[in-house]
């Protein structure tokens, strides 16, 4: 995987490479950050979806703060 820094807001991820991800269980993360540095900046939010392509609910799935107490 390689990270370029774009601008002090922006950066771009590529050579991500996963195979036969669609038949597999896995979980996205999505993470608000106030810049990228991580000695003077800081995480604000983070966000999770499950991906499951064999689940009888559906093939994706959320959690809200609530329900992980």
């Amino acid at each position: 995987m390689k990270i370029d820094l774009i601008s002090d807001e922006a950066y771009a991820l590529s050579g991500i490479r996963v195979e036969h991800i669609a038949g597999r269980k896995f979980c996205v993360f999505d993470v608000e950050a106030t810049g990228p540095d991580e000695k003077e900046d800081c995480i604000t939010q983070i966000g999770a979806v499950l991906l499951d392509p064999l689940s009888k609910n559906g093939p994706c799935s959320t959690m809200n703060a609530e329900e992980m107490g």
